[in-house]
Parts: structure tokens; C-alpha cells; sequence
């Protein structure tokens, strides 16, 4: 999935659990095409950085690359059950 300006793309794996509740935190005021948990996620990276992942609960494995900084960032959950 690509940001609205094409300059994010996330590639995601699993499942984030309280993906409505910080969407409705955080993402108020958003306008979303899908009813997904990854529209969420990479909304959440585009208005609080990447220290969004400390409010994840799930299972994931996420690849986010930012062309702006010119940077990849791979995410796994805590437990690791999904592969990267």
C-alpha cells in the first residue's frame, strides 16, 4: 500500500488488534479508502514516526520504506510469530 503522495509504501503481515482504537486516538480527523488494519499503520507512521509501533498489539511483520528520509524499516512483533 502507497501514501497518498506515493512517497510511503508499507508492506504488512498479520494483524494489528487495537488498530480501530488508535485509529479513533489518533487518526480522527483522516480520510481512509479501506477499512484496514494497514491503511492504519501507515497512517499512524505518517503523523507520529516510527515510535507509533510502541502502541501495536498484535501480530505483525511490516516493512516500511520512507522515501523522504531515504529509509527502510522492517518491524516485527514482540513475540515474533510472523516471519519477516
Amino acid at each position: 500500500m502507497f501514501s497518498g503522495d506515493k512517497q510511503l509504501v508499507i508492506v504488512f503481515n498479520g494483524e494489528i488488534y487495537n488498530f480501530q482504537e488508535l485509529k479513533k486516538k489518533h487518526l480522527a480527523n483522516q480520510e481512509f479508502h479501506s477499512k484496514t488494519d494497514t491503511e492504519v499503520v501507515l497512517k499512524l507512521y505518517e503523523k507520529l514516526g516510527i515510535d507509533f509501533i510502541q502502541e501495536l498489539n498484535g501480530d505483525f511483520a511490516i516493512s516500511i520504506l520512507d522515501k523522504h528520509k531515504g529509509k527502510l524499516f522492517l518491524i516485527k512483533d514482540r513475540v515474533g510469530v510472523k516471519p519477516l
